[in-house]
């Protein structure tokens, strides 16, 4: 989802064809990354234990490398 928002947010910076639109995008990751994210990460854990430990150490927080890799 935060990804998602993200690139609304550079799509608009592109369409607007400027480098300051861009500013929004670093706000709107610093903010998600060191507030949000940990904050849902604590809930997660504190609801779900060792499951959730299992599943974070699979799954990348952002972007893993099979997404941003091209595939063979």
């Amino acid at each position: 989802m935060y990804v998602g928002l993200a690139g609304l947010l550079v799509a608009n910076a592109v369409r607007l064809g400027s480098w300051k639109a861009l500013l929004p995008v670093a706000a709107f990751t610093l903010v998600i990354d060191r507030l949000q994210i940990p904050a849902e990460e604590s809930a997660l854990l504190a609801n779900f234990g060792a499951d959730y430990e299992a599943y974070r150490a699979t799954v990348p927080r952002w972007l893993g490398r099979r997404s941003v890799l091209p595939r063979p």
